[in-house]
């Protein structure tokens, strides 16, 4: 899909949906009636209409994303000309139904063009409406009309005659023949094919480990509105049965997806190599979903925000607004089970960052939590003593680099608070520390 980097931004427009996160169900028990789950008829695609112009295109993905009881559900799509959108489908019950959903209700839609302009829609009634005319567990169709402007320039974009058929949760096939008005080729989104021996001569199965595919290796980084180049690649292992050609592609899942081919010569464990593409929209961890026809795995990306320190102070040093400047002359790490940690020590003071994960963090801007406090993939945890005072912060960020496999941390300016057993004390930390 195109890049969504600016959609997600923009989402936060919608107030009811800045309460979710991006954590990815594949299914969500609802019980409903309005359509056959096995009607082999489904055909999912969609198409809307804009200034009399038809566009046609496949659905990439569709799944509720869940958060502190509120469950919205998420259609993305996109054709080959590069247009792409997002609707988001909010029920205050949690449940899916045949009705008719608004903007004033906290649903919407979001559209990137071919030219890379976003249009969001309003939170009114008439600046969105999406009627469920058939819903399950696994399938959602309905119809859609919406008026959208672009934030940045306030130009207007309306779409009527809209209709979508999506699997949730589930590979949604590509059968669309046209790729909008403009005449651009066949209709796009791979995304929604979750690979295995589609087009290929040989047979294997993936390598698994319960519903985790074993051994994955990822390389690269995953940053918000970065798109993904050649370092970025997923290692999988594979037990060929025949051999022949392969060819497996992911699922569109936050704006990225893994894809590849090749020759199979011989039988038995090997392993391939899968090409990420794409930007990723927002942060967070995300599942990947493959299957072979016998074989379904997943595997894990997480994707930290972008963005680079507005300060550089001296390498290893910490400096206290309110006490003073500590040199560090050790810092280590710590891949305990608490988090990977990072410990610096100094004559005047120390400073901790724990990171959620075990694992060495991946470049990126990191949110700073108080101890104990980090649990998303974009958390840490930091303390600091100076002065005999124990700081702590729950605002500000830390931002990180890698080099030569050491982390680098800087932290800029942020406001920490400590006490002595009785009067309260506030200070604003600069410091940079990397791994010895």
């Amino acid at each position: 899909m195109k890049n969504l980097s600016t959609l997600c931004i923009t989402v936060l427009l919608f107030s009811i949906l800045s309460l979710y996160s991006c954590q990815k169900e594949q299914s969500f028990e609802q019980n409903q009636s309005g359509a056959t789950g096995g009607n082999n008829s489904f055909i999912p695609g969609w198409t809307f209409k804009n200034n009399d112009k038809t566009f046609t295109g496949c659905v990439d993905t569709a799944y509720f994303d869940q958060s502190t009881g509120i469950k919205v559900l998420s259609i993305e799509g996109s054709d080959a000309p590069g247009n792409a959108f997002m609707i988001f489908l909010y029920s205050p019950s949690g449940n899916i139904t045949k009705t008719t959903y608004t903007g004033a209700q906290g649903s919407g839609i979001i559209v990137s063009d071919s030219t890379g302009n976003t249009y969001i829609s309003g939170a009114t009634a008439s600046t969105f409406s999406f009627t469920v005319t058939a819903i399950t567990d696994t399938s959602i169709s309905g119809n859609f009309s919406a008026s959208l402007t672009d934030p940045v320039t306030n130009a207007a974009y309306m779409i009527t005659s809209g209709t979508v058929n999506a699997l949730i949760g589930k590979a949604n096939g590509c059968s669309q023949n046209t790729g909008g008005n403009t005449g651009g080729g066949t209709g796009g989104g791979t995304g929604g094919n979750t690979g295995g021996n589609t087009g290929s001569t040989s047979e294997y199965t993936l390598v698994s480990s319960g519903t985790a595919c074993a051994d994955v290796s990822l390389e690269g980084n995953y940053n918000t509105g970065v798109a993904l180049t050649s370092a970025n690649k997923a290692i999988i292992q594979v037990n060929v049965i025949k051999t022949g050609t392969w060819n497996i592609t992911s699922e569109t899942v936050n704006g990225i997806k893994f894809s590849g081919s090749g020759t199979f010569s011989t039988t038995g464990a090997q392993s391939i190599i899968l090409s990420g593409s794409g930007t990723p929209a927002e942060t967070g961890s995300f599942d990947f979903p493959f299957s072979t026809g016998t074989a379904d795995c997943n595997f894990t990306v997480s994707v930290i925000g972008a963005g680079t320190a507005s300060c550089n102070p001296t390498d290893n040093t910490a400096n206290f607004s309110s006490v003073g400047t500590v040199s560090f002359y050790s810092v280590a790490h710590d891949p305990n089970v608490g988090g990977y940690t990072i410990t610096a020590n100094g004559m005047g003071g120390d400073l901790s960052l724990q990171f959620a994960g075990t694992t060495q963090p991946k470049p990126g801007v990191y949110h700073v939590k108080q101890v104990g406090g980090a649990s998303a993939v974009d958390d840490v945890a930091v303390y600091a003593v100076a002065g005999s005072i124990l700081w702590q912060s729950s605002q500000g960020n830390v931002y990180v680099t890698v080099t030569n496999n050491k982390v680098t941390a800087v932290i800029c300016d942020v406001p920490f608070s400590g006490s002595l057993g009785g009067p309260s004390f506030t200070t604003k930390l600069t410091a940079k520390i990397t791994e010895k």
